[in-house]
């Protein structure tokens, strides 16, 4: 593809201060989360599924179908197992989304980073979570560091509301070159 002559779109990067104090402050570089990151995202953590359980009735026994007295069953969003599942994807997709983002080649995990299946991606997202909480990062520096990538993603509410307007009222943005 080619736009006005570039042959590829330059990534946008950036980098992130997370404020330290009595020491000096973590800086680290990011970029811009490339494109099908969603679907990627969704192929290696797809959403859980709440188990099937008998939906209670009135007085608390089972609903029955009126027709054929079986009983009724719907999703049981309760479930622990489900519920801590979700807690899983979502604290996995977080960090993916970082692994994504990070364009710092001084930062290093141990952990070997493979994102090749599911299986691999849970059992690589839980482990750099942990390096992460036993370097001391917080669940605000987290948050800094992802916005900041949504940030060079052009994610961030200002790019996206200037989009929607440009889109709105038929005007289309900028483009380099």
């Amino acid at each position: 593809m080619k736009l006005r002559g570039q042959t590829q779109a330059t990534k946008a990067s950036g980098e992130v201060r997370l404020p330290r104090a009595g020491a000096a402050d973590i800086l680290i570089k990011v970029k811009a989360m490339p494109l099908g990151i969603e679907e990627e995202m969704s192929r290696l953590f797809p959403e859980p599924t709440p188990p099937q359980a008998p939906v209670p009735g009135k007085r608390g026994l089972p609903l029955r179908d009126p027709d054929t007295k079986k009983i009724v069953y719907g999703p049981d969003l309760n479930d622990s197992k489900f519920l801590q599942d979700k807690q899983d994807r979502a604290r996995r997709t977080t960090v993916f989304l970082l692994l994504s983002g990070l364009d710092d080649p001084e930062l290093k995990f141990d952990t070997a980073v493979d994102l090749s299946t599911p299986d691999a991606a849970a059992v690589t997202c839980d482990a750099v979570h942990k390096e992460l909480r036993e370097f001391g990062l917080s669940t605000g520096d987290l948050i800094l560091v992802v916005d900041a990538i949504n940030q060079c993603s052009n994610l961030s509410g200002d790019e996206v509301d200037r989009a929607k307007e440009a889109f709105s009222s038929r005007e289309s943005p900028a483009l380099p070159g």
